[in-house]
């Protein structure tokens, strides 16, 4: 459970007499705390004696003249106190900080940090892992979530460097492929390969990791989690999904139409069988409408389809993960000395503003949002991202509420740019990917009947 670390600093001393956290306020964890710029990861601490309360790990890390807190919650404790869930396999948890909007510019040493710590990626720069991030959705077909699982058994086969598997831990696509890399350790009598998840606080607030994620990195707001998705690893494999999916692509098409990565070697695909081949066709299809076909043929999105059986996706797949091994070799050797150059973690893109600072939804925000395409790629397709979000929020957490009292929220945009995205929508309400059971639509476009 991520929740806001003031209030919850008060009730750990309060929780054991002021014993063992007595001076916590004098310190600097303490002064982050008071101020506002972090969050904790921590389970009910009801469950929790001050003695385990003592065995959680804190530290403080100066990264660049930025404070970075990093809460790291042992096996052991967790286990005595019966949140079997979260300590499942020996799975790690680490929450960092959350910036204040006057120093959200540099997120990315936090961001490694915390994947670093959580070992979602490598202490060392230079390590050759093979490191592929899944992406999909939780609501999906028996039959896509076995061929999901295929894939990831079959690239587990691949025996010429360890891999990790980095998805978003929870249920459905983000677990297919870990089951999956299980099946070949079981048959193979062996295990080189590594399952990581990615979450944030209101995801694992609502739905805990799967039992099969070992290594989990919690972030604690959503735009850094995505910020870790497409930093991490050489390669980006996209299964259908549902708005969250489509929303992680988003953010993907904004970071490669920035005009400051040009150049920049960074790769996805969108795979699954012939069954989803309408899924893709609506995706892309709805971009082009919504985007225009500038944006689709600048971030190669047709070419990115891979369809076929699993043994075939997943040579695929292999296939531009090595190159992007070699590529991402080519620039160590090229920028030795730069510290942004790693083999699993792509420090050198630029994540544009709009995607770092955190979007809270409100009528407000949502009604500012410019949907027109009278702006520059990255930007519409930024604004976009935040308005999916929105969706999600308004189909799954408190604004839901908010909806449901006050009607849906009204947004301001270019019909044909809505158009795609109502179509859309409505698709995924037609294969039963939309979170939240019964799908109300949540919004309205300014001025229409």
């Amino acid at each position: 459970m991520m929740v806001p670390a003031r209030p919850i600093l008060d009730t750990l001393i309060e929780s054991d007499g002021g014993r063992s956290l007595k001076n916590i306020h004098k310190t600097e964890v303490g002064r982050m705390m008071q101020a506002g710029l972090c969050g904790l990861l921590y389970p009910d601490i009801a469950h929790l004696s001050p003695e385990q309360i003592q065995n959680f790990l804190c530290e403080v890390e100066i990264v660049q003249g930025k404070a970075h807190l990093a809460i790291v919650a042992p096996k052991g404790p967790l286990q005595h106190a019966e949140i079997d869930r979260l300590s499942n396999a020996g799975t790690s948890i680490v929450a960092g900080l959350a910036y204040a909007p006057r120093e959200i510019a540099h997120t990315r040493e936090a961001v490694q940090s915390i994947l670093i710590n959580a070992d979602v990626i490598n202490g060392s720069a230079e390590t050759e892992d093979l490191s592929i991030v899944f992406q999909g959705g939780a609501r999906i077909s028996n039959y896509e979530y076995k061929f999901a699982k295929l894939v990831g058994a079959e690239i587990a086969k691949f025996p010429h460097a360890p891999k990790k598997f980095i998805t978003g831990g929870g249920r459905g696509i983000m677990r297919a492929p870990h089951r999956g890399s299980q099946i070949t350790a079981m048959e193979r009598g062996e295990n080189d390969t590594t399952n990581c998840g990615v979450s944030c606080g209101k995801i694992i607030a609502a739905e805990p990791p799967n039992s099969i994620v070992t290594k989990l990195a919690v972030f604690e707001q959503i735009e850094r989690r995505l910020e870790a998705f497409t930093r991490s690893g050489q390669l980006t494999v996209f299964f259908p999904g549902g708005t969250g999916t489509f929303e992680e692509l988003l953010y993907v098409l904004a970071v490669l139409t920035e005009p400051k990565n040009q150049g920049i070697h960074y790769t996805f695909l969108l795979a699954g069988s012939e069954e989803n081949l309408e899924y893709y066709d609506t995706v892309i299809s709805t971009l082009e409408q919504s985007l225009g076909t500038d944006i689709v043929e600048q971030t190669q999105l047709k070419e990115r389809v891979c369809i076929g059986k699993p043994e075939e996706v997943a040579q695929r797949i292999l296939k531009e993960a090595e190159a992007s091994r070699w590529a991402r070799r080519k620039e160590i050797t090229g920028k030795p000395n730069d510290a942004h150059v790693r083999m699993d973690f792509h420090g050198g893109i630029h994540i544009p503003k709009g995607l770092r600072v955190p979007f809270l939804v409100t009528r407000e925000s949502v009604a500012a949002l410019q949907l027109h395409r009278e702006q520059s790629a990255a930007d519409i397709i930024v604004n976009l991202r935040r308005f999916l979000y929105s969706v999600s929020c308004a189909c799954i957490s408190k604004e839901r509420d908010e909806v449901a009292q006050n009607g849906p929220f009204v947004v301001s945009g270019d019909p044909e740019v809505m158009a795609g995205i109502d179509r859309l929508l409505e698709f995924f309400v037609a294969m039963q990917r939309m979170n939240g059971g019964t799908y109300q639509k949540p919004y309205i476009l300014r001025g229409a009947a």
